[in-house]
């Protein structure tokens, strides 16, 4: 038997093994029991967070012979079907290559068809952000008044190129990025199960690169487990992911902070000559953490950037000025502002001519 991949053969088949994304499963288990089932969804996040898996269990959900179920169960001939892809209950359709509105009329015309096995038929459109704006429309009336044995499950990564009029007929469920300590726990649950052996250290370098993505990360240890002979290191994962070591970029911020660009340029030019991608350093000094919070971060910060016409706030009033001679505009306490060369009084746009502050309200 040929090798199936991890991310393949470890697949969550309930909503109990979909890792990350308790929100969302919890609501689905909890809509199905109580039978509040609607007739559209729409899965959107992140790329390998687990979308279109957890349309498939919803879908083994609806149509297991014990069901509907939150809980499916694996074994019955609906489930198997479902798992192994050959359910004619469940179709699949990859909105990337069917975008057009000949198969939405199709589509049209089969959904009003019975189901053959289950009690549901199940539309998992995948990408569905890839449909033209003709077949997005042509699809509103289905997704509007569907046949009651039709639910629609609308699986994509950029929900915000969908219609309004298509995301108002759905119930939509977003999908976040899988923690990373969650990630390198699932790791280390697959690579005991595989006999692999692979170092700590490793396995949090995995779960970074991966970027919140599951899939990604259990393809990497997938590749890693080919690359090796033993024991999975750091060293491994850099070498096989083409990453910087995090010397690399302590030693961009010394030469940065010393103002040595002759280091910094040293160190681009060795990054470049091993193969590797120069932009990693980069991404190394962003993922090395945001620098602390400043307490006077908030009162800088309030004063916004200059602007013309400037605004300084003076005791009565708000004084208008804009920068003159060589466009600097000095503030001083108090928040007066002051042109070069002026002792107290804000220079306008004419020489010699002054900004006051506007008058108030009469006075009572």
């Amino acid at each position: 038997m040929s090798h199936v991949s991890f991310y393949r053969k470890w697949r969550p088949q309930t909503f109990a093994d979909v890792i990350g994304q308790d929100r969302v499963t919890r609501t689905l288990a909890n809509a199905i029991t109580a039978n509040r089932i609607v007739h559209a969804y729409l899965f959107s996040g992140h790329r390998g967070t687990g979308k279109t898996t957890t349309a498939r269990i919803l879908a083994k959900a609806l149509n297991c012979e014990r069901g509907p179920t939150a809980t499916p169960c694996n074994v019955c001939a609906a489930c198997r079907a479902i798992g192994g892809g050959v359910s004619l209950d469940v179709i699949e359709i990859d909105a990337a290559s069917n975008r057009g509105i000949d198969e939405i009329r199709d589509l049209r015309e089969k959904v009003k068809l019975v189901p053959v096995e289950g009690r549901y038929k199940v539309y998992i459109i995948d990408e569905a952000h890839m449909l033209t704006a003709e077949a997005a429309n042509a699809l509103l009336k289905t997704l509007e008044e569907p046949p009651p044995h039709a639910v629609f499950i609308l699986v994509t990564t950029e929900p915000n190129r969908l219609p309004a009029t298509i995301t108002s007929r759905t119930q939509r469920f977003d999908f976040r990025r899988i923690p990373q300590a969650a990630i390198v726990d699932r790791l280390r649950t697959i690579a005991a199960s595989e006999g692999i052996t692979v170092d700590d250290e490793a396995l949090q370098l995995i779960a970074r690169s991966a970027d919140g993505a599951l899939r990604d990360a259990e393809s990497v240890l997938d590749q890693l487990s080919a690359f090796c002979q033993g024991r999975v290191t750091k060293a491994d994962v850099l070498s096989v992911l083409g990453l910087i070591e995090e010397e690399v970029a302590q030693q961009v911020t010394d030469a940065v902070v010393a103002g040595d660009a002759a280091a910094c340029l040293e160190i681009a030019n060795r990054v470049i000559a091993e193969g590797r991608d120069v932009r990693q350093i980069l991404r190394s000094l962003v993922e090395r953490g945001d620098p602390p919070e400043d307490p006077d971060s908030d009162r800088r910060g309030s004063r916004g950037p200059v602007r013309h016409p400037a605004q300084g706030r003076s005791g009565d009033g708000v004084v208008e000025a804009e920068p003159s001679g060589n466009g600097r505009l000095d503030r001083r306490a108090g928040g007066a502002a002051r042109g070069p060369g002026a002792s107290g009084v804000p220079r306008g746009r004419g020489k010699g001519r002054e900004c006051r502050a506007p008058p108030g309200p009469p006075k009572a």
